[in-house]
This record gives structure tokens, sequence and C-alpha cells, in this order.
């Protein structure tokens, strides 16, 4: 198969087959790896069974079962490597995200508390009626009585 069409296969099973959201960049990136490994894989096992290997010589008959599952562990071993590449990028890229947000949320708090002291976070309003839980003060403290 084409490296694109490797690399397309990759990208939808790795962002629709996972239980959770998976973000296309970390996508992208574990299925171009994917991909590579997929074909170096397939050039070398073949040049392997070309040049160097004589399982027919060997084993006989059950050659083929035998070759059959080194590929199989060879691509399920790539396969895997890739996801488990997918999963950390996302699990990155999430937290990275995380960070930027809360980075931002603190840079906007600083400024409300420069710009508007009277809406900092704990500050009781100076000289204007405020209430508590939507009632007027007033009502607060009749309540208590």
């Amino acid at each position: 198969m084409p490296l694109g069409l490797d690399i397309v296969i990759f990208a939808l099973l790795f962002r629709y087959v996972p239980s959770r959201y998976v973000a296309w960049d970390a996508v992208w990136a574990a299925s171009l790896f994917g991909a590579i490994g997929w074909e170096l894989a397939r050039a070398g096992f073949a040049w392997y069974l070309a040049n160097l290997a004589n399982y027919q010589f060997v084993y006989g008959g059950i050659a083929t079962v035998i070759v059959l599952l080194i590929w199989a562990y060879l691509t399920a071993s790539i396969f895997i490597f890739s996801a488990e590449l997918c999963a950390r990028l996302n699990e990155w890229l999430h937290m990275q995200a995380e960070e930027r947000y809360l980075r931002r949320q603190a840079q906007m708090q600083q400024l409300l508390d420069e710009d508007m002291p009277h809406l900092a976070v704990g500050a009781p309003p100076s000289g204007e009626e405020w209430y508590a839980n939507g009632r007027d003060t007033e009502e607060v403290k009749e309540l208590q009585k």
C-alpha cells in the first residue's frame, strides 16, 4: 500500500477507535510514525525472507504459519507502539492546553485586581449596596434576628 493510504488508515484507527477524545494533532504525528514504521518493516521483512531466511528447508510445510506469526508480531508491535505514542501525545497536548488556560485565567484575574480592585475576589465593595446570595444585606440581617 502507498504511504499516504497507510497514514489515512492509521489516522482513522487512532481517531475513531478509542473511547475517548483524541486530538488530531496527536493522531497525525502518530499515524505518520506508524505508517513509516509499517512500510520500513514491510520492506525489511521482504528482504529478510528473500535473502536470509530459509524456513522451508528447516520447518517444511509449517514454514508459512511461522512466517505469518513473525509478521503478525512485527506489525502488532508497530501498531501498539504508535498507538501508545498517540495516547501520550494526546495527554501531553491536553496538559499544555490546560496550563495555557490556567495561565490566561491568572493573567485575567491579575488584570482585574489591578484595574478594578473593588471586583477582586474576597474584597468587599466600598460604599455600594451589595447582595449576599441574591438577597439584600438588610434582608439577611432581619432573617438572622
